[in-house]
């Protein structure tokens, strides 16, 4: 029965044969291509007002071709929304988008580069008095990025 094992595995063994593909192993990350729909960043702050439970967020969600960068920017105050598409630079390495809260009313909206976690601030979302308590939703962009760099035009 031993033998009879041995026999096998050597057979089996064999017949796997000479495999010429190499095995490589690498370092890169494959690039992360979100779902259509899933939320990538997000952030919110309460509406100071006595009566209501309102807040001021915003946050980007991934599309079918955020792999290309296209995402999109939903921003809320209190029942005011605005949607729209962003698209992030095509740059030497793997944009991650993100919100940080700039001040009150006020995000900025950027992305990390690669693995480091400086903030490249991109474009800005606020809000703007438009009457006597009534603000609009202001979107701007801010700064812009070529491909061989992380510098600024």
């Amino acid at each position: 029965m031993k033998n009879a094992c041995l026999l096998f595995i050597l057979c089996l063994l064999l017949s796997c044969g000479n495999d010429t593909h190499e095995n490589t192993v690498t370092n890169e990350v494959p690039f992360y291509s979100p779902e259509a729909g899933t939320v990538i960043a997000a952030d919110s702050m309460r509406i100071e007002d006595p009566l209501n439970v309102l807040y001021f967020s915003a946050k980007i969600i991934a599309t079918e071709t955020s792999d290309f960068g296209n995402y999109i920017l939903d921003i809320k105050y209190g029942h005011n929304t605005a949607k729209s598409d962003i698209t992030y630079p095509e740059l030497s390495q793997k944009v991650t988008p993100a919100i940080q809260q700039e001040n009150e009313y006020a995000y900025a909206i950027g992305f990390y580069l690669g693995e480091d976690k400086t903030f490249n601030e991109y474009a800005r979302v606020s809000t703007i008095k438009s009457g006597s308590s009534e603000r609009e939703i202001k979107f701007t962009y801010v700064k812009a990025y070529y491909v061989d760099s992380i510098e600024t035009k």
